[in-house]
């Protein structure tokens, strides 16, 4: 089952260099296959593709306090980070640092070693959060999988980009001390 809420500023309509647009898609799925997603369509004023970046910083954050808050964590998320184009260029590894930056931003508490073979040690997986950054067709794609008992509704989606609208008001001054309290 697929639920979409309205994209901003165009579903379907493809970025590219020549019109300055980055792509950023974003999607929350559950372990019964639930999936809710959304477009969002960035125009560079500047001329550059790095406009992007505190958007992405913001969305990245608000899944990760979706997360926090819906699992009441109860396990540990999972990150991946994947430059898929033929020539990792500057502006998708600014992508893939600006995902970075909204996820340490949400100050995850659950933080744990994942080196350790004793399953004993090493917390439960009850997430991963893949992010993938294509510089030839200009999209960013963050993909959010439950793999624990957490129902995705589009009312969850609707909290993280309320969350990353909040982030990105607050500018500078956004500080996080308890992702409870933060979205």
């Amino acid at each position: 089952m697929s639920r979409s809420p309205s994209p901003a500023n165009g579903l379907g309509r493809s970025c590219n260099v020549v019109d300055l647009c980055r792509q950023i898609i974003l999607s929350l799925t559950d372990i019964k296959g639930t999936r809710v997603e959304t477009v969002v369509n960035v125009t560079m004023r500047e001329g550059t593709l790095n406009g992007s970046v505190a958007g992405l910083e913001a969305l990245a954050a608000g899944a990760t306090h979706w997360f926090y808050n819906k699992t009441h964590s109860t396990g540990q998320l999972n990150f991946t980070m994947d430059p898929i184009s033929n020539a990792v260029n500057a502006s998708t590894m600014l992508d893939l640092e600006a995902v970075s930056r909204g996820i340490v931003h949400a100050k995850p508490d659950m933080y744990a070693p994942t080196s350790t073979n004793d399953s004993d040690i090493a917390p439960r997986v009850a997430g991963y959060f893949v992010t993938k950054a294509n510089s030839t067709s200009n999209v960013v794609d963050l993909r959010f999988y439950a793999i624990d008992e957490v129902s995705v509704e589009e009312d969850d989606m609707k909290l993280v980009l309320k969350c990353a609208e909040s982030i990105l008001l607050a500018g500078k001054a956004y500080s996080c001390t308890s992702l409870q309290k933060c979205c």
